[in-house]
């Protein structure tokens, strides 16, 4: 049956690169939050199949003699070119097995809610802070998708949501207290959006980014509801050689600017262009 050989083969081929897989979901199972990228397929999608890569390392995440200054995930090369790469191998194994099978690939840029279709897909619960938590590897992961024209073999399943613990830690941790269930005030408000916008942060954000509230101080992101999390604990570390090389936990103003340009773009932090992220740096750097 090409529905199962094909989803075989795409989790095979995901698996033997260390990701996770999820079971294939029928796309209805999906919460669609952008339809000009569904129209713009070229067909009319059936099934998601759901794929997270593990990114914590014990080298990226520091320690007291090395802290980190930027979000743990920013630490290796950008994932968006490890997930390039991965997206290319399915394409250019799965094509020739499938050629009547239409699909695509995506990870941040998707169509679909991927926390809760990789939740359905059984690959972790959704914590309060919206993170999809694996049990082996905690939230520390990056999420993917293939959506293709063929259908999941449903088989009288149900897909349902899997829900954390409710512990309270990470809302009660929060520097910002944007955990509440807002989606939308959650990215206006988020620590780690504000230190990635290109408008001046202001007083208060530029004294949680020092470290002035008893926070850690951050010039790009922040960890905090993924820190206090106790399936984060002790997660375990991935086996993607990607995310545990070239690792870069605190940049700087010298090492920023000896970076070539294509060796800045291949860094999460460098998606906002230089002026932001060196903007941030003076900010850490002032005593105030």
């Amino acid at each position: 049956m090409i529905n199962n050989d094909f989803f075989a083969a795409a989790q095979s081929i995901l698996t033997s690169a260390s990701v996770l897989c999820g079971e294939p979901l029928p796309f209805s199972e999906c919460r669609v939050i952008a339809p000009h990228k569904i129209a713009a397929l070229g067909f009319e999608p059936h099934s998601v199949l759901m794929f997270a890569a593990p990114y914590f390392s014990h080298d990226a995440a520091g320690d007291t003699h090395c802290q980190r200054s930027i979000s743990l995930y920013a630490v290796p090369r950008d994932y968006h070119l490890f997930f390039a790469e991965l997206m290319n191998e399915l394409r250019e194994r799965l094509n020739p097995r499938f050629p009547g099978v239409k699909f695509e690939c995506f990870a941040d840029n998707s169509p679909i809610g991927e926390v809760g279709a990789a939740s359905k897909a059984g690959l972790g619960m959704i914590g309060d802070n919206g993170l999809l938590i694996n049990r082996k590897y905690g939230s520390f992961m990056f999420l993917g998708e293939l959506i293709c024209d063929i259908p999941a073999d449903e088989s009288g399943k149900k897909y349902e949501v899997e829900l954390c613990g409710h512990c309270g830690n990470c809302r009660a941790a929060c520097p910002c207290e944007c955990i509440d269930g807002q989606a939308v005030d959650k990215r206006a408000r988020c620590l780690s959006s504000l230190t990635q916008a290109k408008s001046a942060p202001g007083d208060e954000i530029e004294a949680l980014m020092r470290g002035e509230r008893g926070a850690d101080a951050t010039i790009w992101g922040c960890d905090t509801c993924q820190l206090v999390c106790p399936y984060n604990i002790s997660p375990e570390e991935t086996p993607i050689e990607w995310f545990r090389r070239d690792l870069i936990l605190r940049p700087t103003e010298e090492g920023l600017a000896a970076m070539t340009e294509d060796e800045f773009a291949s860094r999460a932090f460098s998606w906002r262009g230089r002026s932001v992220i060196e903007r941030n740096l003076k900010i850490v750097a002032e005593q105030k």
